[in-house]
C-alpha cells in the first residue's frame, strides 16, 4: 500500500514537472513507477544505502554539539576544523573516481563505510579531543567519497530501464525514499538524544555501519557493480 501511494505521488510529481514523454498516458507513466518500486535490484540498493544513511545521521546531526558542548572546542575552533576538513573532503571526492575505476563501486563503498564506521565509533566513545578530531577528519572525507560510487551504481540500474520514463523513475524513486527516510531519522534522533545522549547515538551508528559495509559488498557482487 505504501509503495503504491509513493508510486502514485512520484508519477504526479513527474507529470507536473513536464517529464511525461509525448503521447505517453498517465497510466503508462504510473505503471513505470510502480515497476521500479518493486524492482529488487533498485529496492535492495535503496534499502541498504538508506540504512547506512541512518547509521551516519548521528554524526551529521550531533558532531558540532559533541565538539563544542562535550569536548571543549570553541565555536571558532570547530569552524576552523570544518574548513580544513572541507578541503580534505574535496580532495577525497576528486580522488574517488580514480578509486572507483580500480575497485568498483561496491568495494569503494565498503571500504569507505568501514572507515566511516570506525571513525564514528571513535568519535562516540572517546573523550579525547585529539582522537575525536582525528576521527572526524577521517569520517568526513570518506563520507564525501561515497557520492561517486552511489551515483554510478544508481546510474547503472537506470540503464536497464527500457525508456526515458523508466530512467527518470529510478532517480525519482530514490529521491522519495531518501527524503522520507532522512526526515524519519532526524525525528527519531531528536526523540532519542535526550534519553541516551548524542555520544551513544554516534557510536551506535558506527557499530551498525560495519555489517552494512559487508552487505554492500555482497550486494555489489550479486549485481556485478
Amino acid at each position: 500500500m505504501i509503495r503504491r501511494f509513493l508510486a502514485a505521488t512520484a508519477g504526479l510529481v513527474m507529470l507536473a514537472a513536464g517529464e511525461r514523454a509525448p503521447g505517453r498516458s498517465f497510466t503508462a507513466t504510473l505503471a513505470a513507477f510502480r515497476r521500479w518500486f518493486v524492482s529488487r535490484p533498485l529496492f535492495s540498493f535503496i534499502a541498504l544505502t538508506r540504512a547506512f544513511g541512518i547509521a551516519a545521521a548521528p554524526v551529521g546531526a550531533f558532531a558540532a554539539l559533541r565538539f563544542t558542548r562535550e569536548l571543549g572546542l570553541s565555536g571558532a575552533q570547530f569552524g576552523a576544523l570544518c574548513s580544513a576538513i572541507a578541503l580534505a573532503s574535496l580532495l577525497a571526492l576528486l580522488a574517488s573516481s580514480w578509486i572507483v575505476e580500480r575497485l568498483g563501486a561496491s568495494r569503494t563503498l565498503a571500504l569507505a563505510w568501514i572507515g566511516c564506521s570506525a571513525a564514528a565509533l571513535t568519535l562516540g566513545v572517546s573523550d579525547s579531543p585529539a582522537a575525536s578530531i582525528a576521527a572526524y577528519a577521517l569520517y568526513m572525507p570518506l563520507h564525501a567519497m561515497c557520492s561517486v560510487p552511489l551515483s554510478l551504481w544508481s546510474a547503472r540500474i537506470a540503464e536497464t530501464a527500457p525508456d526515458r520514463a523508466g530512467h527518470n523513475a529510478v532517480f525519482t524513486v530514490q529521491k522519495l525514499y531518501q527524503a522520507g527516510v532522512t526526515m524519519a531519522a532526524m525525528a527519531l534522533l531528536g526523540l532519542l538524544e535526550p534519553l541516551i545522549g548524542m555520544a551513544t547515538l554516534i557510536w551506535c551508528g558506527g557499530v551498525l555501519g560495519f555489517p552494512l559495509a559487508a552487505l554492500v559488498l555482497r550486494l555489489g557482487v550479486a549485481q556485478r557493480t
